[in-house]
């Protein structure tokens, strides 16, 4: 990289920065210690970076979840996008890698044994949150609270990707203005040990299962300003994760 796109990198990264903590009204650790801004958008509380633990924390007492097997041991990560080969990602920045969090499959984000679906199934009909990799406090988004997100940003008459994403990282300089503070990033996902259209778009997992084999997960593109909700993806994909606070 030259002297001036390093440059333009470190004044993209301050903006970002100051983006941050403009929305940030508190921070959360995870159960290693990594910690992470908390956006407010609507009257949600909503983590603003991609998880990066490799292990569970303490469940939530608030939360009445079941202790599955998977709680008891790590297990949760899956693999980490920085190791993608693309040349896309030979080209971020170090910031950005520390930024790109982990992708985890879905089992892995819910804290879930494959054999243990049909009991989350029974648990969300219920209305309990599932904490999963998330910090104390804090759970995997359904489907529902996605949609509570996407309504709030839409009746501020903003394009709700273009809201999200973050105003760098993005291919070809398709970057958002991340007027929520969100901050995606295109992390993509990975499958096996390979990350697939990193800088093209990010894709987050909901808590909402479709069927035994697929969940759904929600995914914003750089050449869209769209936000799109899948009908389901293989529960072997792994994706980003983010978090959501519990609310009673």
């Amino acid at each position: 990289a030259s002297c001036q796109e390093d440059k333009d990198i470190l004044s993209e990264g301050a903006q970002q920065q100051s983006i941050i903590e403009a929305h940030t009204v508190t921070t959360v650790d995870d159960s290693e210690g990594n910690s992470y801004p908390v956006i407010k958008i609507g009257t949600q509380y909503w983590i603003g970076a991609n998880l990066k633990s490799t292990t569970y924390s303490i469940l939530s007492e608030a939360s009445n979840q079941i202790a599955y097997s998977a709680d008891k041991y790590v297990g949760a990560y899956y693999n980490n996008p920085q190791h993608s080969t693309s040349m896309y990602d030979k080209n971020m920045t170090e910031e950005l890698r520390n930024l790109s969090g982990y992708h985890y499959s879905w089992e892995a984000a819910m804290g879930i044994e494959e054999n243990d679906d049909e009991l989350w199934d029974k648990e969300q009909q219920k209305g309990v949150f599932r904490q999963g990799i998330c910090p104390n406090g804090y759970h995997i988004p359904t489907e529902a609270e996605w949609n509570v997100l996407i309504k709030y940003i839409e009746k501020q008459e903003k394009e709700v990707g273009d809201a999200l994403k973050a105003n760098f990282g993005w291919a070809n300089d398709m970057n958002g203005t991340n007027s929520t503070g969100f901050s995606a990033l295109p992390t993509s996902y990975s499958q096996g040990e390979e990350t697939f259209d990193m800088g093209r778009k990010a894709c987050f997992w909901t808590a909402t299962p479709n069927d035994e084999f697929t969940a759904k997960s929600v995914y914003l593109y750089a050449e869209s300003d769209g936000i799109y909700i899948t009908e389901g993806d293989s529960k072997n994909m792994a994706m980003s994760v983010r978090c959501v606070k519990d609310v009673y």
